[in-house]
């Protein structure tokens, strides 16, 4: 969608390729466009020529590692991160054109850290931070190590999902909403009421939110208050979880990714809109699966 002209632009027609599409995707510095894809591998979209591209690799492992990507990471130097499904982390360096492997573990989420590092969820692990600069792990959590918090395992499954605050916080979603202190090495609960919640999410006043069963919870890290919403809508749960994102614009208003839509939340009001692929209308959106959102890169707000 040019959001100048108000003009839509079908990029595919054919075989459905978003249903399987990763959990996340990327723009790089020339605007090309990073998709992992179950179907068809790892591919990109140059935004210029108007055409899709497979990424392949000389080398069979990493061509094996491309074709099971499940998440992709940008940084700010501009190495494209991705994240696979059972071989590990690969990198690639835009300015060699070349890929480099890391390690062999599944991946399934990735997020920006303090000094430019990268949160990495994968099995086995409660949190892991890598740094670009030295190729390797800075923080590395095991399991075995948060349950000895005196949490079972059955009752919190595996990270789905981490964040850090700006005071350096950890919030996760492992299966209960969990926080880590690294400073003091401290594990917590946040909630135990909702067994199931993803993802989190920090807004512009380090307020913590996330996602559960039937509702939207924001958490006050200071006073320690919960504020529960509930969705406009019944949710579905099927391979995914029903809200599978969120953004705050500079509005201060929260745009929710979903199965069944887009979701529009002011916390003021608060009001909620849902925006749904409508078939017979075209100005609506084209699919009703939202895995991303972010913000335009030449006009972010």
């Amino acid at each position: 969608v040019d959001t100048r002209s108000g003009l839509a632009e079908v990029l595919f027609e054919g075989e459905s390729r978003w249903s399987v599409m990763g959990r996340s995707n990327c723009i790089d510095a020339s605007q090309n466009i990073w998709v992992s894809n179950d179907r068809r591998g790892f591919e990109q979209f140059n935004v210029v020529e108007r055409k899709w591209y497979r990424v392949r690799s000389y080398d069979q492992v990493q061509d094996n590692m491309l074709l099971n990507a499940s998440v992709t990471f940008r940084d700010r130097s501009g190495i494209i991160w991705i994240g696979t499904k059972g071989f590990g982390l690969l990198m690639f360096n835009p300015q060699s054109e070349k890929f480099h492997p890391v390690n062999s573990e599944s991946i399934n989420w990735m997020s920006p850290a303090s000094e430019g590092k990268a949160i990495i969820c994968k099995m086995g692990t409660f949190l892991s931070i890598f740094d670009p600069a030295s190729h390797a792990y800075s923080l590395e959590i095991a399991d075995s190590q948060f349950h000895r918090s005196g949490v079972r395992y059955a009752q919190i499954g595996r990270t789905t999902c981490a964040v850090q605050d700006t005071t350096g916080q950890f919030w996760l979603t492992k299966g209960w909403w969990q926080h880590y202190d690294q400073k003091n090495n401290l594990f917590t609960t946040v909630r135990r009421t909702d067994p199931n919640n993803f993802p989190v999410f920090i807004d512009r006043n380090q307020q913590v939110w996330s996602g559960s069963e039937n509702r939207l919870t924001c958490y006050d890290p200071i006073t320690q208050k919960f504020t529960n919403y509930q969705y406009p809508i019944a949710p579905f749960w099927g391979r995914y979880d029903f809200l599978q994102c969120m953004y705050q614009d500079a509005a201060g208003i929260f745009w929710l990714g979903t199965t069944k839509g887009l979701l529009r939340f002011d916390a003021q009001t608060p009001e909620w809109k849902q925006y749904k692929n409508v078939p017979e209308d075209t100005t609506t959106i084209s699919f009703d699966i939202i895995f991303t959102i972010c913000p335009d890169p030449e006009n972010p707000e």
